[in-house]
């Protein structure tokens, strides 16, 4: 029983967390999915920075070189 209440308190300190997480990935998700596909699909296993994901997707929908995107998004990572 202990184990099971500090499973519960846990998942009641996470789920606010998780709701904002899950509330971007659907936004990602839905902007993505018309352009990239299986690009997206990587980019949201391979980059933990929401505001790096959507940056590099609208680069990529407009064709930007990569070595652009990659400093583009080391620049909007620079200020974590």
């Amino acid at each position: 029983m202990q184990g099971m209440r500090k499973i519960r308190m846990c998942f009641s300190d996470a789920f606010p967390i998780i709701v904002g997480y899950f509330s971007i990935s659907v936004a990602f998700g839905v902007l993505a999915q018309k352009y990239l596909g299986m690009y997206a699909v990587m980019m949201s296993a391979l980059v933990f920075a929401g505001a790096s994901q959507f940056v590099a997707l609208q680069m990529l929908i407009h064709k930007s070189s990569a070595l652009l995107i990659v400093l583009t998004t080391f620049l909007v990572n620079l200020r974590h």
